[in-house]
C-alpha cells in the first residue's frame, strides 16, 4: 500500500490522531512540515474525541501500551507496526523525514494560477484628436513646400541675374581696356559706372545682410523678390552704361579703322557706314582720275592706275559683299573685273580687307587719235551702301592697239595693296 493510500484511510483513527498530535508537539520538526500534515488531515481534523475505548484494537492496545508504532521513513512508502508483549514497553518511535522527499511528493508550485504580467502598451491618443492633428500636419506640409518651391524659383532667379552681372563685369572689363584710346568724355563714363558698381555691390550686401536675418520663410521669400526687383533694375542700369561704353568703343574703333586707312589723294578713296574703298597709292599718277590707263602709239602703256583696287569691310558683326558692274560706252571691251568679293568683319580696330585684281585689255578697233574712252564701275554692297568708281582709257594714235593684256581677273581676302 501506498503511504498516500494509508494515509488517506486512517487520517481519521486514533491511532493517527496520537501520532501527529506528537508530531505537532515536537520541537524536532519544522513548521513548514507540520503546516504540511494538517493540510493534508483537512478541516476535520481535531473533532475526533479521545478515548481509550475506540474500538480499534491498534489504538487500544496502543493506549495501553500493548502496541508500538515503528514508522519509517517515507523513502519507502511503508509503515512497519509491531505487536509486542503489552506491559513490557509502550512508546512510539520518532519518525525521521527527508524534507526534500517530502517537496517532491507534494507540487506546491501552482504556475497554471499565476497571471501573466501585463505587456507594456504604446502611448496612445483619441483617434479623433490624432486625425486632426494629421489633416493639420498635411496643411502645414503642403504649406512649406509651396514656400519651399516658391524660394527655389527665386533663388533660381537671383542665381539668373547673377550670372548675368558676372557676365557683364567682364564684359566690361573688356571694354575697359579698348577705351584707353577712345575719347576723352569715356574717362567720366568711366567713373559713373565705377560708382554705379559701387553702389550696385553695396546694395547687394545690404539685401543679402537683411534676407540672413529674416526669421520666417515666407519674409525671406518677399525680401529676396525685392532684391530682384533691385538687381533687375540695376542691371537695366549697367546694360544701358554697357551699351553707352560699347557705341563709344565702336565709334572709336570705327574712326581708328577708317582713319588709318581711308587716307591719300582725296579721288582715291571713299568711305560708307560700313565699308570702303581705295586704290593703292603707289599706283596713282594723276590725282584727278581714278581708274585711268594711258597708251602710247599702238604698242605701248605708259601707265596703268588702277591695276588693283582694295575694299574694306568696318562692322565688327557681319561680312560685306561687295558686288562689281562695269556701266558706260564700250568699257566691257578694254576692262575685265571679279563680279563679288566677300570682306570679313572688322576685329576690334582693324578692318576686315581685301581686293580685287583688274584686267586691262587693248582697244582692237581705230578711232580718232588723242582719244578717251570713259566708263564706270559701279559697286553695291551687302548694306545697302553703294559708290560709283570713273574709268578711262587714253588712246594717243587711231589705228588698232597691239600691246598685250595686262592682269588677271581674281580676289584675294585678309590683305590689301598699298
Amino acid at each position: 500500500m501506498q503511504e498516500s493510500d494509508f494515509l488517506e484511510k486512517y487520517k481519521n483513527s486514533e491511532t493517527v490522531r496520537i501520532g501527529v498530535e506528537l508530531v505537532l508537539n515536537s520541537p524536532d520538526y519544522t513548521d513548514e512540515y507540520k503546516e504540511l500534515i494538517l493540510n493534508f488531515l483537512g478541516d476535520n481534523y481535531g473533532s475526533i474525541p479521545m478515548s481509550t475505548d475506540t474500538g480499534d484494537l491498534t489504538t487500544d492496545m496502543l493506549l495501553t501500551g500493548g502496541i508500538s508504532i515503528e514508522p519509517t521513513p517515507f523513502v519507502t512508502g511503508s509503515v512497519t507496526i509491531t505487536t509486542k508483549n503489552p506491559g513490557t514497553r509502550g512508546y512510539l518511535e520518532k519518525p525521521k523525514y527527508i524534507d526534500g522527499e517530502l517537496v517532491k511528493a507534494i507540487d506546491v508550485n501552482v504556475v497554471e494560477l499565476i497571471k501573466l504580467p501585463p505587456k507594456d502598451k504604446p502611448e496612445t491618443v483619441l483617434k479623433s484628436i490624432y486625425d486632426d492633428l494629421q489633416i493639420v500636419y498635411g496643411e502645414e506640409i503642403d504649406n512649406h513646400n509651396i514656400t519651399r518651391e516658391q524660394l527655389a524659383q527665386v533663388e533660381i532667379d537671383l542665381a539668373t541675374a547673377l550670372a548675368q552681372i558676372e557676365l557683364l563685369k567682364v564684359t566690361v572689363d573688356s571694354e575697359m581696356l579698348l577705351r584707353a584710346s577712345a575719347e576723352n568724355d569715356s574717362d567720366a563714363a568711366n567713373l559713373r559706372y565705377i560708382a554705379l558698381l559701387t553702389d550696385f555691390q553695396t546694395a547687394l550686401q545690404k539685401g543679402i545682410k537683411d534676407a540672413i536675418e529674416r526669421v520666417s520663410l515666407s519674409g525671406q521669400v518677399e525680401g529676396l523678390k525685392a532684391q530682384v526687383l533691385v538687381l533687375t533694375q540695376q542691371l537695366e542700369m549697367l546694360n544701358n552704361l554697357v551699351k553707352q561704353l560699347q557705341a563709344q568703343v565702336e565709334a572709336e574703333q570705327l574712326r581708328q579703322a577708317s582713319s588709318e586707312i581711308l587716307d591719300g589723294f582725296p579721288k582715291t578713296f571713299d568711305q560708307g557706314a560700313n565699308t570702303g574703298w581705295k586704290l593703292p597709292q603707289s599706283e596713282i599718277k594723276d590725282e584727278e582720275r581714278q581708274l585711268y590707263i594711258v597708251t602710247h602709239n599702238d604698242n605701248k602703256v605708259d601707265f596703268i592706275q588702277g591695276q588693283y583696287l582694295n575694299f574694306y569691310n568696318f562692322s565688327d558683326t557681319e561680312s560685306a559683299v561687295f558686288n562689281f558692274t562695269l556701266v558706260g560706252g564700250d568699257i566691257t571691251n578694254w576692262l575685265e573685273i571679279p563680279n563679288t568679293i566677300t570682306i570679313p568683319p572688322r576685329i576690334d580696330s582693324i578692318a576686315g580687307r581685301g581686293y580685287i585684281t583688274l584686267k586691262w585689255k587693248p582697244r582692237r578697233d581705230s578711232s580718232s587719235r588723242k582719244s578717251r574712252h570713259e566708263g564706270s564701275l559701279n559697286v553695291t554692297t551687302s548694306f545697302g551702301e553703294s559708290y560709283t568708281i570713273t574709268a578711262a582709257y587714253w588712246k594717243e594714235v587711231g589705228r588698232k592697239d597691239t600691246w598685250n593684256a595686262r592682269g588677271t581677273i581674281g580676289t584675294t581676302i585678309g590683305t590689301e595693296r598699298t
